[in-house]
């Protein structure tokens, strides 16, 4: 029998992760860097797998310790079991795919290590994991036993001091590996022990070990609260004291062996199994400066209250340009403050350099700031409402006119700088109607979502290009826009039998489901219509793998219109699904015309470029849909 694939309602693109970070790291490592998601809950058949961790170079067992089968596309979630006296394991439940198996224990190398820091914002790609790990496939109908091997990795270690010979405890260990031309900072493990050990100890001496083989710099931070005027909030959590320094990149950092930074910093390289002592850091004395200003509205000059204000070092690698913000992982463990309610901000022990601020607008209600989080409560409330169906729930509170990120460089030299000046521009507005066309039951709301069409979906969401409304009724409005050309998407609840689609999105004559929307900065854009219709047409994919023929398993469907593929990463009318355990997935889309693209979820398959994304759009598989029918088409899995 088989196994009831997954379902997935259109979305404009593969989804980011933007990952919910909490105060305890080490319990959401995992989900951060593996992108485990909430997924249909369907019957189908699991395996039990057992065996033995043992270490490569001596085959003695690994005790007490995790192994982990982690999904080779990123997308799933991570199944694990902890080892014996004797090495041995057991992993229950495991549903069909390909894994990578590993372990994770202190010194071991570990399937993060080849990744970096950034990668934990969207699904990770995998393909320079698999080369260093074993990977076995599940087939969900019996046992399957295997033997894990696990490598030691190099270990690096030294003393750091003040310049005055003090030792310097407590200070965050930062490893940087060369990958791709570049430094990136890694984690070495998502155990405790990792983490625990990238602080110096109370002699000032660290180690760090389950490095695999590379050019490394080493850093450490200094602990220090840049908050000037006490305006941290709860949920601030770039604090000095925050694990999540661990991501950050701090301000005050040296680099082996007493470097400001990493361009003059010594490259320690190691070996696998490498021991490597005396690499010692002297903290240089540095004078440090005060950074305060005002943000306020470019238009109408009026302070912004509760502004987020992010200083972070520039550099070749950090250039600004005019449409992007700071990611959010990017922005955590960076020094920041929120405006006061007078616009004002202040940023202390900020050392000699060249900076670039980011300012991120608030989102502002209706009421006073009294009421501020009250508003948000409001919102969650409806939300929770509206999700279990309730015609009556009372709409979100209506925000104000939304102001739009910027960032402007700064250089700090030889004194405090009090006076800089942030103007947020006025954001754009766009707002129109909703329509329903037949006699399926309306829903109690549905999505409204702007999207840039010059940048990438991930970018749009953090930096400020992009914006949504969740409408109640028959109108919406999008608010907070910088200027640009916006595709915009439409949805609403996914209730079975009878869905919607987007029949109609246009403004003056223009059809918006096949061009973008230009707005202007500040503009108001008004007069969009969207009608949706019922009878919704399903189109089943099965995707197999070339050559057999097999089910492809995990596999990536994007579905688009012939003339929409050269820009469908942001277009509103790309559809995608995820292959379940038969290799089959459903989309509901509008009626017409579709080219149909199967994306590997083979092991060690690279992300394709985008001349490669382009050649298969272009011998894509085509399909026609009508209306409140459901077509089936076979599509082949070629390797990515």
């Amino acid at each position: 029998m088989e196994s009831e694939p997954t379902r997935t309602r259109r979305r404009e693109a593969a989804v980011p992760l933007v990952p919910m970070l909490v105060a305890s790291v080490c319990l959401a490592a995992v989900t951060l860097v593996f992108g485990a998601r909430a997924q249909e809950k369907t019957e189908e058949p699991k395996s039990v797998v057992t065996g033995r961790a043992v270490y490569g170079e001596t085959d003695r067992p690994v005790r007490r310790a995790k192994v982990m089968l982690l999904t080779v596309d990123g997308r799933g979630p991570e199944y694990n079991g902890l080892t014996n006296e004797r090495g041995e394991f057991r992993i229950a439940k495991v549903p069909p795919g390909e894994y990578i198996a590993a372990v994770d224990a202190p010194g071991v190398i570990s399937p993060v290590s080849y990744l970096s820091i950034g990668e934990v914002e969207e699904t990770p790609n995998l393909s320079e994991v698999v080369k260093h790990f074993e990977t076995i496939s599940i087939d969900g109908k019996g046992a399957r036993e295997l033997t894990v091997r696990a490598r030691m990795g190099a270990a690096v270690g030294g003393r750091v001091t003040y310049a005055d010979g003090d030792p310097a405890p407590g200070l965050i260990v930062h490893v940087l590996r060369k990958t791709g031309g570049r430094y990136a900072k890694t984690l070495l493990g998502l155990n405790v022990s990792t983490l625990v050990s990238a602080r110096t100890d109370d002699r000032g001496v660290f180690r760090v070990a389950g490095l695999p083989p590379g050019e490394y710099v080493i850093g450490v931070s200094e602990a220090a609260d840049h908050d000037e005027e006490g305006n941290r909030r709860e949920a601030d959590y770039t604090g000095p004291l925050s694990m999540l320094e661990l991501f950050g990149r701090q301000l005050l950092t040296t680099y082996h062996p007493s470097a400001w930074t990493m361009k003059e910093a010594t490259v320690v390289k190691v070996d696998g199994g490498d021991e490597r002592e005396g690499v010692d850091i002297v903290i240089a004395e540095r004078a440090t400066r005060v950074v305060a200003g005002l943000v306020r509205g470019r238009g109408d000059k009026r302070p912004v209250r509760r502004a987020r204000v992010v200083l972070a070092r520039r550099d070749g690698e950090s250039a600004a340009t005019d449409a992007i913000s700071m990611p959010p992982l990017e922005e955590m463990g960076r020094p920041g403050v929120w405006a006061d309610a007078q616009g004002r901000w202040s940023l202390k022990n900020i050392p000699d350099g060249a900076y670039t601020l980011h300012v991120r607008p608030p989102e502002s209600y209706e009421d006073n700031a009294e009421s501020y989080a009250s508003a948000n409560a409001n919102m969650n409330v409806n939300m929770g409402v509206n999700m279990s169906g309730n015609m009556n729930a009372a709409p979100a509170p209506r925000p104000l006119r939304k102001y739009t990120p910027a960032r402007i460089d700064i250089e700090v030299s030889g004194g405090d700088l009090l006076d800089v000046s942030v103007e947020l521009p006025e954001g754009a507005q766009i707002s129109g109607t909703v329509a329903y066309e037949g006699d399926n039951p309306r829903p109690s709301y549905g999505h409204i979502f702007a999207s840039r069409a010059d940048v990438t979906p991930a970018e749009s969401r953090w930096s400020g290009s992009a914006g949504s409304a969740t409408f109640h009724g028959d109108s919406f409005t999008i608010d907070g826009l910088k200027a640009g050309r916006y595709f915009i998407h439409a949805s609403l609840p996914d209730r079975g039998e009878g869905m919607f689609y987007v029949k109609s999105l246009t403004w003056r004559g223009r059809d918006l489901l096949r061009e973008p929307l230009e707005v202007g900065d500040g503009a108001t854009v008004e007069g969009v219509s969207v009608v949706f219709a019922g009878d919704a047409p399903t189109l089943r994919v099965r995707a197999v793998t070339d050559g057999d023929k097999r089910p492809a398993r995990g596999a990536l469907v994007l579905i688009a219109p012939p003339e929409t593929t050269a820009t469908a990463a942001s277009h509103p009318r790309l559809f995608s699904c995820t292959t379940g355990n038969d290799g089959t997935c459903f989309v509901t889309v509008a009626p017409g015309d579709y080219a149909v693209v199967v994306m590997s979820s083979r092991a060690g398959s690279p992300r394709p470029s985008a001349e490669e994304m382009a050649r298969r759009w272009a011998g894509a598989t085509r399909v026609s849909l009508r209306a409140g029918e459901t077509e089936t088409v076979e599509v082949v899995a070629k390797g990515n």
